[in-house]
């Protein structure tokens, strides 16, 4: 049996151009954070065990794009630092730097150098 709500959503989903004829932009709203969830979760108990589950069911796929992927890791290194995930986040960067360690190295290398020019700028300021 087909859900008449469906038969709506479906077709207009993909095109917020039809929207206005369809639903009210509020409710597309609520339809569209149903099913646009983040992959990988902001809980630091899960997100080590879905990272790991989305590399390995996409690692073939991955693995084709090496300077993407190790950007992808790099980005996950950092929110995995920045939540607290300090081993975690070591190794997915080693992992990137495996990857294209050019690319990182530079990444990492920018990270480091603004902090150290706000501290310097922070430095010449106080008398």
């Amino acid at each position: 049996m087909s859900n008449p709500l469906l038969s709506i959503i479906i077709p207009t989903y993909n095109r917020p151009h039809l929207l206005p004829y369809a639903l009210p932009t509020s409710f597309f709203t609520i339809v569209k954070r149903l099913f646009h969830k983040p992959r990988i979760s902001r809980d630091t108990l899960l997100r080590q065990v879905n990272f790991d589950r989305l590399i390995q069911k996409h690692k073939s796929l991955l693995l084709q794009h090496p300077q993407t992927f190790a950007q992808f890791l790099y980005e996950h290194a950092v929110r995995s630092s920045e939540l607290g995930q300090k081993s975690a986040a070591l190794s997915t960067l080693l992992w990137a730097m495996q990857l294209a360690p050019r690319e990182i190295l530079r990444h990492v290398m920018r990270h480091y150098k603004n902090k150290l020019l706000k501290y310097a700028t922070k430095a010449i300021a106080q008398p």
